[in-house]
C-alpha cells in the first residue's frame, strides 16, 4: 500500500468554461519548431479519446476530450491569464451544471498542453450531445500539493488522492516505487512546453516527428494516457536533463507535423536519482485505471 500524505490538502469548487476556436502559438524550448504560425485548435473534440493512437489524425493539434479554462460568472470568453491547471488535478470530478443526473459526471485527464492554463476532461460519449458551446462545469479541485509518505524524495504532480489506488503502484526495497510504463523514452527528446502567462515544467513535449526516432524508440503504437518514463528527466525543482533522474509522464496531446513538434505530455512524478522504478506493462493507460475514454464499460 503506498501511503500518502493528505491531512492538509485543500479542496475547491471551481467553475470552468468551455473553450470555442482559439489560435494556438509553437511552444517555447529548444524543439525543433521549423515554422511560428499560430494553428487554430478547438477544445471540443467529439471522436478523440483516451486510448486512442496519438499518431495519424488529420487535425494538426488534437487533444483527447473536452479543454476548459477557469470562468467567473457573467463570463463569456476564456482567459489565459487564469491557470486553471493550477488548482486542478487528473482524476478530479467534473458536473455538468445542464444536467441534473449525477451519471453525467466528467473526469480531469490532464493539463492541456495547447491551451494556456487549460485542463482536458473525458465525459461518457452520450454528455457530448447535450453539450453546447456556453456550458458551464464544476470540478472539485483537490491534489494539489499532495505527497508520497515513504518516498520523500519523489515529486507528486496534479494527482487526485482516489487516483492512487488504481494505479498499480508498487514498493521496490525501501526507498523505490515501481511504476507501470509502457514505453522508456530519454529525455533528449523532450522539452519543455513555455506559456508566455505560466511556467509549468510538468508540460513538455516530444521534439520531433521524425519517424526515424519514433521507428527507432518504437513508439509508432503509443496512445493518449499511456504511461511512459522519461530517463535522465529531473522535473523537482524546474525541468532539468540529469543523468540517473526519472520522470514519469501520461500522454495527452497529438503530434503537430507543422511545427515538427511530437505529442505532448503531463508529469506526474518525478524524482532526481532513481528512487523511481520504471516497469515495462503494455497496458498501463489511464483510461484503463480509471474506465474512462475507450476504457468505459459502455463506450
Amino acid at each position: 500500500m503506498i501511503n500518502l500524505q493528505i491531512k492538509n490538502l485543500v479542496e475547491r469548487s471551481v467553475g470552468a468554461q468551455l473553450v470555442n476556436l482559439v489560435a494556438v502559438k509553437p511552444p517555447g524550448g529548444s524543439g525543433k519548431t521549423s515554422l511560428k504560425e499560430q494553428l487554430p485548435f478547438c477544445g471540443f473534440t467529439y471522436n478523440v479519446r483516451i486510448g486512442d493512437p496519438v499518431f495519424g489524425w488529420s487535425e494538426q493539434i488534437v487533444e483527447p476530450g473536452l479543454v476548459v479554462v477557469a470562468s467567473a460568472s457573467g463570463e463569456k470568453s476564456y482567459t489565459p491569464s487564469t491557470n486553471l491547471a493550477s488548482v486542478c488535478s487528473i482524476g478530479n470530478k467534473v458536473k455538468l451544471l445542464s444536467a441534473d443526473s449525477p451519471s453525467l459526471e466528467g473526469v480531469v485527464v490532464g493539463a492541456s498542453c495547447a491551451v494556456p492554463g487549460g485542463v482536458i476532461v473525458d465525459f461518457p460519449e452520450r454528455v457530448y450531445q447535450k453539450i453546447g458551446l456556453e456550458e458551464r462545469f464544476w470540478i472539485h479541485s483537490r491534489g494539489q500539493g499532495i505527497a508520497l509518505t515513504d518516498f520523500p524524495s519523489v515529486s507528486v504532480f496534479n494527482l487526485d488522492p482516489e487516483v492512487f489506488s488504481l494505479l498499480e503502484l508498487q514498493q521496490a526495497g525501501r526507498h523505490r516505487l515501481m511504476v507501470p510504463v509502457c514505453y522508456f523514452i530519454p529525455a533528449d527528446y523532450f522539452n519543455v512546453v513555455k506559456y508566455k502567462q505560466f511556467n509549468i515544467p510538468t508540460l513538455c513535449y516530444f521534439n520531433t516527428t521524425d519517424k526515424k526516432s519514433i521507428d527507432v524508440l518504437g513508439i509508432e503504437q503509443i496512445k493518449f494516457g499511456d504511461f511512459i518514463a522519461i530517463t535522465d528527466l529531473s522535473c523537482t525543482n524546474g525541468f532539468n536533463k540529469e543523468k540517473g533522474a526519472v520522470s514519469i509522464g501520461i500522454v495527452i496531446r497529438s503530434p503537430i507535423p507543422r511545427w515538427n513538434v511530437g505529442f505532448g505530455v503531463n508529469i506526474i512524478f518525478s524524482c532526481t536519482e532513481g528512487q523511481i522504478l520504471p516497469v515495462n506493462n503494455p497496458n498501463a493507460n489511464l483510461g484503463r485505471y480509471l474506465s474512462i475514454g475507450r476504457f468505459r464499460p459502455r463506450f
